[in-house]
C-alpha cells in the first residue's frame, strides 16, 4: 500500500497538469450532456432557429473553461520546453568556456588578452611563467610596463595595425619579473565586442630562447668558421705560390721548341703538374701528369714528382728509364696507400728531330702535322705511377718535322660537362683540335679553351686541366709563354 501511496504521489506531483486537464475535459462532457448541448449546438447549428439566451450560456461556459484551461497549460509547456532548451544552452557553453579555459591555460604558447588601453585582461598559465610569475598577477598590468624602450615603439606601432583590423606576427623582447630578457614571437589578432567595435587585441606568445641561443652558437661557429677559412686560404695561397714557383717560367735556351700552356687547376692548388728540362744543348725532357684527386694532398704530391724529376732528369735521357725510377720511388714512399698518378714524359731532339716517349697509363698526347690534316695519337702502353713496383714502360721514337706541334693535357680537359649533363668526350675534343690546325701553340690551346667553354656553358670544372703545346722550330730560336 505504501509503494501504491508514493507511485500515486509521484504521478500527481509529475502529471498533475494532465490530470487536471483530463477532469475538467471529462467533467465538461458530462455536464453537456446532462444538458443535451450537443442536441441544441446541432439544431441551432442545422434548423438557424432562434434559441433561448439561457439555453447557450451553459455551452458557452463550458467552452470558455476548457479554452481557458488549454491556453494556459499551452503556454506553460512552452514556457517549460524554452526553459529547458535555455538550461540546454547556458550548460553547452558553460562547458564550451571551461573546454576553451582549460585549452587556453594549459597550452604551450603563452596566451594574452589586452584591452584597447593594453592592459591585460587575461593571460595563461604559461605566459605567466614565461616571464617568471605567478598565474593571474600578469592581470591588470600595462603590457608597456614588460617592454623597454624599443621594443614599446615596436609595440605601439604593431598595435596601430589593430586598429585597423590587421593581425601580424612580430619579434619582441620582454623583461621578466626578475629583471631578465626573454625574446618571443608575438601573433596578434584584434579584438571585437558584439557590435563590431574594436575592443582590444589577442595574442599567441612563442618562446624563442632555445632558437636566439641557437642563433647566437650558429654565428659564433660562423665567425669561428670565417676565421679558420681566412687562415686555410692565406694558407692555400701561400701552397699556390709556391706550387706556381715549382712550375717553369722560362724555355731552355736555343731548345727550337716554342711552347704555350693553360693550367688551371679546380681548387686554388691541384694536382695537375708539367715541367720542360733542358737535358742538353738542344735536348729538351717535357713532362706533363696528372695525380688523383684535389687539393692539398695532390699538390704536395706533385712538389714530390718535381724534385724527383729535376734529380733523374739529367742523369738518364731515357723516358722509360726515369718513368721506372720515379714510379719506384713513389712506391717506396706510399706503401700502404698508393695514390693513381699518370704521367707521359717525351725527349725532343731540335737538331736532329727525333723524340722518344713513354707513358704512364696518361691520354694519349696527339701530334698535329701542318698540312696532314688529321691527327696522331703518340700512343704508348703502361701502368700508372704508384701502383706496382715491378711496372715497366716502353719507349716510342717519332720523327718530327718542321713546324709539327705535339698537344698534351690531362683528362679534365675532355671530362667536363654542359649543363645537360653530357660529358665533352675525347671524340668531341678531337673535333674541336682538328677544326683548329694550322695555328701556332698559343692561338690553338685559347681556340680549343674557348670551344669547351662554349659546349659546357661556361661551368664549373670539375677536375683539373692542364694543356701544353709544343711547336717544333727546327730553324728558329725557341719562344715561351709564362703560364697563365
Amino acid at each position: 500500500m505504501m509503494k501504491m501511496a508514493i507511485k500515486w504521489q509521484w504521478l500527481l506531483k509529475k502529471h498533475w497538469a494532465k490530470i487536471v486537464g483530463f477532469l475538467i475535459t471529462a467533467l465538461s462532457y458530462v455536464l453537456a450532456l446532462r444538458l443535451d448541448l450537443f442536441d441544441r449546438v446541432y439544431h441551432f447549428t442545422t434548423s438557424f432557429e432562434p434559441v433561448e439566451l439561457g439555453e447557450v450560456i451553459p455551452a458557452l461556459l463550458v467552452l470558455l473553461i476548457f479554452m481557458v484551461w488549454y491556453m494556459s497549460d499551452r503556454r506553460k509547456r512552452a514556457e517549460k520546453l524554452r526553459k529547458e532548451q535555455e538550461e540546454g544552452y547556458i550548460a553547452q557553453l558553460t562547458a564550451s568556456k571551461s573546454q576553451y579555459e582549460t585549452l587556453l591555460r594549459n597550452m604551450n604558447d603563452g596566451f594574452v588578452v589586452a584591452d584597447r588601453d593594453e592592459v591585460i585582461t587575461f593571460a595563461n598559465r604559461r605566459l605567466s611563467e614565461m616571464l617568471g610569475y605567478v598565474d593571474g598577477e600578469l592581470i591588470g598590468k600595462d603590457v608597456n610596463s614588460l617592454l623597454d624602450r624599443e621594443n614599446r615603439n615596436k609595440l605601439r606601432s604593431e598595435t596601430e595595425k589593430r586598429r585597423f583590423g590587421q593581425s601580424s606576427a612580430y619579434e619582441l623582447e620582454f623583461i621578466t619579473k626578475d629583471g631578465g630578457r626573454f625574446p618571443a614571437i608575438v601573433s596578434a589578432a584584434p579584438l571585437y565586442d558584439e557590435q563590431g567595435e574594436h575592443v582590444g587585441s589577442f595574442a599567441v606568445v612563442t618562446d624563442i630562447v632555445e632558437m636566439k641561443s641557437l642563433q647566437r652558437q650558429l654565428k659564433e661557429q660562423a665567425e669561428d668558421l670565417r676565421g679558420k677559412n681566412k687562415i686555410m686560404d692565406d694558407e692555400l695561397s701561400t701552397a699556390r705560390k709556391v706550387q706556381q714557383s715549382l712550375l717553369p717560367h722560362k724555355h731552355p735556351a736555343d731548345s727550337g721548341l716554342e711552347f704555350y700552356v693553360r693550367y688551371l687547376p679546380m681548387l686554388a692548388i691541384g694536382g695537375d703538374f708539367y715541367d720542360i728540362i733542358e737535358i742538353a744543348p738542344g735536348v729538351t725532357g717535357v713532362l706533363i701528369s696528372d695525380v688523383g684527386g684535389h687539393g692539398v694532398q695532390a699538390a704536395l704530391i706533385t712538389m714530390i714528382i718535381k724534385t724527383m724529376v729535376e734529380a733523374m732528369a739529367r742523369q738518364s735521357k731515357d723516358p722509360s728509364t726515369m718513368l721506372t725510377r720515379i714510379n719506384e720511388g713513389l712506391v717506396d714512399m706510399f706503401p700502404d696507400e698508393s695514390p693513381f698518378i699518370t704521367a707521359f714524359y717525351i725527349v725532343i731532339d731540335a737538331v736532329s728531330g727525333k723524340a722518344v716517349y713513354a707513358n704512364a697509363g696518361h691520354p694519349y698526347p696527339l701530334l698535329l702535322r701542318k698540312g696532314c690534316g688529321e691527327l696522331k695519337e703518340l700512343s704508348a702502353d703502361g701502368l700508372f705511377w704508384g701502383g706496382y713496383a715491378q711496372a715497366e714502360y716502353q719507349n716510342q721514337e717519332l720523327d718530327l718535322k718542321d713546324e709539327d706541334i705535339v698537344l698534351l693535357y690531362t683528362d679534365g680537359l675532355y671530362r667536363l660537362v654542359n649543363e645537360r649533363e653530357e660529358e665533352l668526350g675525347r671524340d668531341t675534343l678531337y673535333a674541336i683540335i682538328n677544326r683548329s690546325l694550322g695555328l701556332g701553340p698559343k692561338e690553338l690551346v685559347e681556340r680549343i679553351l674557348a670551344n669547351i667553354d662554349e659546349f659546357t656553358g661556361r661551368s664549373l670544372e670539375l677536375d683539373d686541366i692542364c694543356i701544353l703545346a709544343v711547336k717544333v722550330n727546327l730553324s728558329q730560336e725557341a719562344t715561351f709563354f709564362e703560364p697563365s
